[in-house]
């Protein structure tokens, strides 16, 4: 399931920011009432949380991305898709035992298996896709795109 959801996260960002690539630039940046000022600084967060989710699989340290990264569209959007298509990869190549694997994690005492940090980045990425839509919404989109999991079941099963 773990690797489903791998494949259904990288569907959804590179749906998402296509769709976004087709309205004005200027909308993204523009404040709107969410968790994050903007469309583009939610996305950047997205970017910036599953290279964090990543570092903490790998036990490596892990570097923010300055604050004008992520506010940059050329900084966010395609690497985005790019990053979500690599962390896809990274997730299968991982045998059942690897994702088994108990890891320390920040915030909890107790370690973590793999595939549940897995489930957290990604859970993590569908709640702030869910806002970027909102916010489109407030901004005029009236388009919206579908990217829960059951719209990449039914496209993937074509």
């Amino acid at each position: 399931m773990i690797r489903e959801y791998a494949a259904y996260n990288a569907w959804a960002n590179e749906k998402l920011v296509n769709y976004l690539l087709t309205k004005p630039k200027e909308l993204l940046t523009i404040t709107t009432a969410s968790s994050y000022c903007s469309i583009i600084r939610t996305l950047g967060h997205v970017l910036d949380s599953q290279d964090f989710w990543v570092a903490v699989i790998k036990q490596q340290e892990f570097v923010d991305r300055q604050e004008e990264e992520l506010n940059n569209m050329d900084a966010v959007l395609n690497p985005l898709i790019d990053q979500s298509i690599k962390m896809n990869e990274f997730v299968n190549s991982f045998s059942e035992e690897h994702l088994c694997r108990k890891i320390k994690t920040p915030w909890i005492e107790e370690e973590k298996p793999v595939y549940e940090v897995l489930q957290h980045a990604f859970n993590h990425s569908t709640y702030h896709r869910g806002q970027v839509i909102t916010m489109g919404r407030q901004l005029g989109f009236e388009d919206g795109v579908m990217t829960d999991f059951y719209e990449y079941l039914k496209v993937k099963s074509g």
